[in-house]
């Protein structure tokens, strides 16, 4: 599996190191589009090189992570189940249709703020026509949430 990951993890250190906040941005958009690789280690990183402001990293990897979510609603309305079961599996269609349809909107918000992968709800969220009004607020929730308690938790961890 690392060798997999291995030229996407290559991808993204390039875009973050030639980039700076616009490399966390498009890293932050595509991680809630279609890679499997978390931004969480990316926001400790950039916050632990001191080069830029913790509210910076927040508002780049959150707007970022907001459009991309919105991105894969809009990808999976637009291109449904068929799709996703490529880029993703039917056990994880199965799943996440279970998880939506018995939680809603309350599902996208506990996705957000979780290890388990953003991207699969989102999809999932524009695939059953979820009010793409109520997805937006609970991912700006969700995701705002996650990285705040991040970059506040790695802050409280270095400060000790």
């Amino acid at each position: 599996m690392h060798e997999l990951l291995q030229p996407l993890t290559d991808w993204s250190l390039q875009i973050l190191e030639q980039f700076g906040m616009i490399g966390l941005f498009i890293f932050s958009f595509t991680e809630s589009l279609f890679h499997p690789i978390p931004v969480d280690p990316i926001l400790v990183a950039m916050s632990a090189m001191e080069k830029w402001t913790n509210l910076d990293i927040f508002f780049w990897a959150t707007l970022g992570s907001i459009l991309g979510g919105l991105m894969a609603h809009f990808a999976g309305s637009t291109f449904g189940k068929k799709v996703f079961i490529k880029f993703f599996s039917q056990e994880k269609f199965e799943t996440g249709k279970k998880f939506m349809e018995k939680w809603g909107v309350w599902s996208v918000i506990f996705v957000a703020v979780t290890p388990l992968p953003f991207k699969v709800i989102a999809w999932m969220a524009g695939i059953l026509h979820m009010n793409r009004l109520s997805f937006f607020i609970a991912e700006v929730i969700g995701r705002s949430g996650r990285f705040l308690l991040v970059l506040w938790l790695f802050k409280m961890i270095k400060n000790w």
